[in-house]
């Protein structure tokens, strides 16, 4: 039996690019998986569960940045109904995650004090998860 360590994480050392531009001021980065499940009781009594493929969504939280010439709060806008190649890496040195998703404009304006706004961008495929270079 193979013994597995940890590496923790407190998640503040990742990142995320888009068609190779790596964006700053994200406060949270997610691919969430769904998948359908279903659970059958045949004649017998007998319980059987099927789990179907994961559809994936990536969540993206982030300030706006209406300055900044390619904020991710312009670029949102700008590449609505585009499909755009990502790759996230949620901890440094670890693994980095490449999909392709379908953009969407983001939230403009919000509560005073903090703009944050959310995107939730439908994955199109499966992620394909890499080892780092030199990993």
């Amino acid at each position: 039996m193979a013994t597995i360590r940890n590496a923790a994480y407190f998640g503040t050392t990742g990142t995320l690019t888009v068609d190779d531009d790596e964006h700053y001021g994200v406060t949270s980065c997610a691919l969430i998986p769904t998948a359908p499940s279903e659970s059958v009781i045949d004649i017998s009594g007998d319980i059987q569960s099927f789990v179907g493929d994961n559809a994936w969504e990536l969540q993206i939280a982030f300030h706006q940045d209406w300055k900044t010439a390619g904020s991710l709060s312009k670029r949102a806008i700008e590449w609505h109904g585009q499909t755009k190649d990502i790759v996230y890496t949620p901890q440094d040195g670890g693994d980095a995650i490449a999909a392709t998703v379908r953009f969407k404009a983001a939230q403009v304006g919000g509560d005073t004090g903090r703009h944050s706004a959310t995107l939730n961008l439908g994955v199109i495929g499966q992620p394909t998860f890499t080892a780092p270079v030199g990993g």
